[in-house]
């Protein structure tokens, strides 16, 4: 189960240029999937992506609501968190200027500034990190 997850995962999509996020997986977890993996086969045990009467019919419709509601607000609210610690009132100025790396191996390949640190490493200065020219 991959893509986004978090507010975190949106906060990066949109500094890297997204124009919007979208929570697939993640939301489906947050209404009560257990990741059974049958969702394409319209049978899901939970009803959330059944087809079928009788399964659609061991869903809360209110109690999944709420957990959904939940999750996007819970996302929202960190995203917004994160964007002001950049300094930011929109997430519409995020830019990969606003990224950071955790570790040096990531400052490295990326060529982002590692967290701490205002500039980029000397030895990535010129020309980024050793993925810069790749492509």
């Amino acid at each position: 189960l991959g893509g986004m997850r978090n507010g975190l995962d949106a906060y990066k999509a949109i500094a890297m240029g997204a124009d919007g996020v979208g929570f697939g997986a993640a939301a489906e977890i947050a209404m009560g999937c257990r990741a059974c993996m049958s969702c394409h086969t319209g049978t899901c045990p939970y009803g959330i992506t059944s087809q079928d009467p009788r399964l659609r019919e061991r869903l809360d419709p209110e109690e999944v609501g709420q957990r959904l509601a939940n999750f996007i607000e819970a996302t929202a609210e960190e995203l917004k968190i994160l964007t002001m610690l950049s300094g930011h009132s929109s997430v519409s100025d995020l830019t990969p200027e606003d990224l950071r790396a955790m570790d040096l191996n990531t400052a490295a390949i990326t060529g982002l500034k590692l967290i701490g640190y205002e500039r980029p490493l000397p030895m990535w200065e010129n020309g980024g990190g050793m993925l810069s020219g790749v492509g």
